[in-house]
């Protein structure tokens, strides 16, 4: 397994979140809002989050922190999402959010924020497919047309992540056809202006 690099307090303000992808895109969007002091980093996936915890509370600098935030897709059940995202601040002795999606006063303030979004799929992509449904309708309807096209074939399933699959389709018609969602949005290809993307912006007021 290979080692995980070494962690830094950059900032007073800390946003964990699942993987790289979600790095680059919210770095991005809070670039293009203007955000700015607050540090983002992977946990390497959902079930990294409680080891991730063990080691940034024993970080150099940790004290230093004012806020710390942990942002993860609520998928199937967001309910629980946010039970194990409090249930892992609280083993460390950390501030534990009442609600999601609503700060807890502390040393650090903490937040646990779940992405729900019942149109499109409770994660990122789902927030992401909203903006692009309204902003590249054009290229939205053919990605459409094609999971139509597959559903429609006795052999082929629609996958059961739909909202990450439609929005993989998507990238494919950009060059490169393996661009990431992450490096979509460093390159500009995403309307982070949109309002989908206002909840995941402002999350440092919330």
């Amino acid at each position: 397994m290979p080692q995980r690099p070494l962690r830094v307090v950059r900032e007073a303000k800390l946003l964990l979140v699942e993987g790289a992808d979600d790095v680059n895109l919210l770095t991005a969007l809070f670039k293009a809002r203007g955000v700015v002091g607050i540090q983002v980093e992977s946990t390497g996936g959902k079930d990294g989050l409680k080891d991730d915890l063990i080691a940034w509370t024993l970080t150099e600098g940790f004290d230093r922190l004012v806020w710390i935030g942990v942002l993860q897709d609520g998928d199937e059940r967001p309910d629980r999402r946010f039970q194990s995202i409090a249930g892992h601040l609280r083993s460390r002795g950390l501030p534990i959010p009442i609600a999601v999606w609503q700060t807890e006063s502390g040393l650090p303030s903490t937040l646990a924020a779940v992405v729900v979004d019942d149109t499109h799929g409770n994660d990122i992509e789902g927030v992401v497919l909203s903006a692009l449904i309204e902003r590249s309708p054009d290229r939205m309807r053919c990605v459409d047309e094609m999971f139509e096209c597959s559903a429609a074939a006795a052999s082929h399933a629609v996958p059961r992540q739909a909202s990450k699959a439609r929005l993989r389709a998507w990238l494919a018609t950009h060059e490169p056809p393996s661009l990431t969602l992450g490096f979509a949005a460093q390159r500009g290809l995403l309307p982070l202006d949109h309002p989908a993307f206002d909840q995941l912006a402002s999350i440092l007021t919330l």
